[in-house]
């Protein structure tokens, strides 16, 4: 077969537009524009609070002549910080970080950060942060700052953290011994104040003695941090104080003023101080300080006002300790306050009765209370007549008993008293006397009782109570009529007019005592022989001193006492008593002052109280106690 060649050539039948586009180099889908910037932050997250910054990172191209020149940050337009590249010939990279502070700020701000290359090109970013201003704070309020207490003891450790930022709240508390996270705690979420109030207990138990660091560390749902000033505390190697409850017991009914009695105790170094009362778990009154001679037990009976209370509620006591306190396990108690009344309102006292007698008695609650009327029992001569018998009249807080008593084959004089019962506690009647029979009453001979109130103070009135009884029964003598003369030291007598309540007792005022007085009760009546009591009342001056501070330790401290009312020239037994000991001086009152010396050893409290040495006694002033500076 023969083949042809060819010599011309084949002819292009495609278009010269095709073929200039097939020309064109392809465009790569994943090229890059430069220059970039790519920037990340603020470095604590948004929002931001204080100083921040950013990083950020600028690049040019690596195939082309350019470079990095410089990275700028501006906050709201307005340049914050710009840092030159300070890279080696050929980088073609530069990462900066840039700051800014938003402490003056508060709310949205824009950030933008510019990258210029040295050809001049410009790239930029931008975004918008939230500032938060002020920032998170926490505060430490207890443990005092160089505060000590025994190894061992409980240590309340209270403190709260804020945030400002209506966005944002405290996560957690935490507290810090000796730099040590020991204990957390989850604040409420969300918080309507944005605070977060908190109470450890510090066990100090196994700890070494000596100074630690307490501290507290907040931190918000932001991841912001605040930290407390740091607390030195001092724990001690002395045994930590005790204390015991010893009144009232556990479910007691109380009412009006109620006595809490408590016993203290220390060890080693430590001495007591005081007590205070701690009721429903909470602090109540003042603190009673313990009283001299300073030993390490002290034992008070505090006074607990349960004025507006009612119900179940629980009471304790704190002792205080020179270095640390206590407090006891509280006891439940029933409060009726004011309590329920009971009177028997017929007979009258002194009736005469015979055969069937109707006793009716009236009781109440007061309406404030959570207590209500309950039954009623007749008492006669001390003892229960018969069953307790339903109110026969009766709402939440009154209740009407009328009972049957048959004084048949009874004669004389007899005591009638009604047991009013309620759901919370039961109170007793007055004594009333009644003379069963039909024999007509003889005079009785009557006994009589004076007895003076507590010391008053000079100048103030001073009171005497008295009782007037049967002697054959002895049965109190209600309604009967009273004198009783007052015979100061010096000026004229004063008598006063007193009568017998429902339970034969009476009260009587001097309005004005001097040093001392003596109180002489006559008393006559139709149905009584005459009788006769003395008493001498005892009256307080009040002591007022003034302790000189600072004292050089080793020096003598001279102390100035006002004593008004005390004759020129009387002898004064001025007492004292310290830490570190006590004693008794005797000076003479000059120009209605006394002044005595007392050795400054140590720094503390001394305690003042005196009583006289001449032929005006009076009872010992009232302690106070006051504060010795030594240097």
């Amino acid at each position: 077969m023969q083949v042809r060649r060819l010599t011309r050539p084949l002819a292009l039948l495609v278009p010269l537009s095709v073929v200039a586009a097939l020309l064109t180099p392809v465009a790569d889908a994943h090229a890059v524009t430069y220059p970039t910037l790519t920037v990340s932050g603020p470095s604590r997250g948004n929002p931001v609070t204080g100083v921040d910054g950013v990083f950020a990172t600028g690049s040019v191209d690596p195939n082309g002549t350019d470079a990095p020149k410089t990275l700028a940050l501006f906050v709201n337009g307005t340049l914050s910080d710009s840092r030159a590249c300070a890279v080696p010939a050929g980088t073609k990279t530069c990462t900066l970080s840039l700051l800014f502070d938003a402490g003056n700020l508060t709310g949205p701000q824009t950030l933008r950060v510019d990258f210029t290359t040295v050809a001049n090109h410009v790239v930029s970013s931008s975004q918008t942060i939230t500032a938060y201003t002020p920032p998170p704070t926490a505060q430490l309020t207890s443990p005092p700052d160089g505060s000590s207490t025994p190894v061992g003891s409980q240590v309340d450790v209270e403190g709260d953290g804020s945030t400002s930022l209506p966005s944002d709240w405290p996560r957690t508390m935490e507290l810090l011994i000796d730099g040590a996270s020991v204990e957390t705690i989850h604040c409420p979420f969300p918080s309507s104040t944005n605070t977060c109030p908190t109470t450890f207990t510090w066990d100090t138990s196994g700890l070494a003695g000596g100074s630690h660091t307490v501290r507290l560390r907040m931190t918000t749902y932001h991841d912001f941090v605040a930290l407390t000033a740091i607390h030195h505390v001092t724990l001690t190697t002395t045994p930590p104080p005790s204390v015991t409850l010893t009144a009232p017991l556990a479910g007691a009914t109380v009412t009006d003023l109620a006595y809490v009695a408590a016993t203290g105790t220390t060890a080693g170094d430590d001495a007591p101080y005081g007590m205070f009362l701690v009721v429903d778990g909470h602090p109540f009154g003042s603190t009673e300080l313990c009283p001299p001679p300073y030993t390490q037990s002290c034992s008070l009976s505090l006074i607990w006002d349960t004025t507006g209370l009612s119900g179940q509620h629980s009471v304790a006591v704190t002792f205080l300790s020179q270095l640390g306190e206590a407090t006891t396990a509280p006891v439940t108690v029933t409060v009726v306050n004011p309590p329920p009344t009971v009177t028997i309102t017929s007979p009258l006292p002194n009736a005469h009765v015979a055969g069937a007698t109707q006793v009716t008695a009236a009781g109440l609650v007061d309406d404030r209370q959570t207590d209500s009327v309950k039954d009623m029992q007749l008492i006669v001569d001390g003892v229960p007549s018969g069953a307790a018998v339903a109110c026969s009249v009766a709402t939440r807080s009154s209740c009407t008993t009328t009972f049957t008593w048959d004084t048949s084959g009874l004669t004389g004089a007899h005591q009638l008293q009604v047991r009013f019962d309620t759901t919370l506690t039961s109170v007793t009647s007055a004594k009333t006397l009644v003379i069963a029979g039909t024999v007509a009453p003889q005079p009785v001979a009557t006994t009589l009782v004076l007895m003076q109130g507590p010391p008053v103070v000079r100048g103030s009135a001073g009171v005497v109570h008295g009782v007037l009884s049967n002697t054959q029964t002895h049965l109190t003598i209600v309604g009967a009529p009273v004198q009783v003369v007052f015979t100061p030291l010096s000026g004229p007598a004063r008598t006063v007019t007193a009568t017998t309540d429902a339970s034969g007792n009476f009260t009587a005022t001097d309005p004005d005592p001097l040093l001392a007085s003596t109180a002489v009760l006559a008393t006559t009546g139709p149905d009584y022989s005459s009788s006769s009591a003395t008493e001498t009342l005892t009256v307080k001056v009040v002591i007022t001193c003034h302790v000189p501070s600072p004292v050089r330790r080793g020096s003598a401290a001279t102390v100035t006492c006002k004593a008004p009312g005390l004759a020129f020239g009387s002898v004064v037994a001025l007492h004292w008593a310290t830490k570190t000991g006590h004693g008794v001086t005797y000076a003479k009152v000059k120009r209605g002052q006394v002044r005595f010396t007392t050795t400054a050893y140590k720094k503390g409290w001394v305690t003042l109280w005196a009583t006289t040495a001449t032929t005006h006694s009076f009872a010992a002033s009232r302690s106070r106690t006051y504060a010795l500076h030594v240097r």
